[in-house]
């Protein structure tokens, strides 16, 4: 995989930087990359709570209407397959390191969130492959749960409508 970034990534950068020098990646990396990382660089979210919750908030907005069904995909951990689960086992690394990345960077914009949504739409696809019966206990609490969950974030996103139209 990173053999295949730096092939694919590389051309660009050295073509950027044949043509612009210096300033560009400056500009790009140093700025704006990394700026945004390590300090409050463009940042719009004045008087809004920007900790760990704010991102939360983003994953249900983003995953709206399937929000209720991530926290269940989170908890599955076993499979009649074998590579099932080490698959979802890299899915779930994927989608946890990419919400742990934009969350401790500094500038906070509702769009980082975004990088998150392929492994966790890939993780619910996976539980949902693999769902419990329909005549099962354990269904009934899922769907109740999803509901729940599903209730507050649309709750939430019927108060601030510009949350969703944003994402």
């Amino acid at each position: 995989g990173l053999a295949l970034a730096v092939v694919m990534i590389a051309p660009w950068y050295l073509a950027i930087y044949a043509r612009h020098g210096r300033g560009f990646l400056d500009e790009l990396v140093l700025r704006h990359m990394l700026g945004r990382t390590m300090s409050h660089l463009h940042d719009t979210n004045d008087g809004e709570d920007v900790g760990l919750v704010y991102f939360v908030r983003q994953i249900g907005y983003a995953t709206f209407p399937w929000c209720g069904l991530l926290p269940f995909a989170f908890m599955q951990h076993t499979s009649r397959c074998a590579p099932r689960p080490l698959a979802r086992t890299l899915v779930f690394g994927a989608g946890l390191a990419a919400f742990a990345l934009v969350s401790a960077m500094r500038t906070k914009f509702h769009h980082y969130m975004l990088i998150t949504l392929p492994p966790f739409a890939a993780l619910v696809g996976m539980w949902l492959a693999e769902r419990p019966r329909p005549r099962d206990r354990w269904l009934v609490v899922v769907s109740i749960g999803a509901a729940a969950l599903l209730y507050f974030v649309g709750r939430d996103l019927e108060a601030s409508p510009a949350r969703f139209v944003w994402m």
